[in-house]
């Protein structure tokens, strides 16, 4: 069987220094469901879920926070089997 990795992007426009982190269903990533993050610069973060399994579904949100306030990304993984995957995504 495959593994399927998928990969959310977030380019963050604000001033610098920004302080940017990602949640799982409201609460901390967990590395054991093979979640890692990647700050690329100081404006992308990338979330990397790899493998795509069913305990990855749920919504992810990355917040992005600077002296002028807090922004918020978000995207809903569905897992619908090995190789079915929907994603919507949204901004706050």
């Amino acid at each position: 069987m495959p593994r399927v990795k998928l990969i959310f992007n977030n380019n963050i426009l604000g001033d610098t220094p920004l302080d940017i982190s990602w949640s799982f269903q409201g609460g901390p990533l967990s590395t054991h469901l093979g979640l890692k993050t990647t700050l690329i610069g100081a404006r992308l973060s990338m979330l990397l879920v790899e493998p795509v399994i069913p305990g990855n579904q749920g919504t992810y949100v990355c917040t992005a926070r600077n002296a002028a306030g807090v922004a918020n990304s978000s995207a809903v993984l569905e897992v619908f089997g090995e190789f079915a995957i929907q994603i919507c995504s949204g901004e706050s």
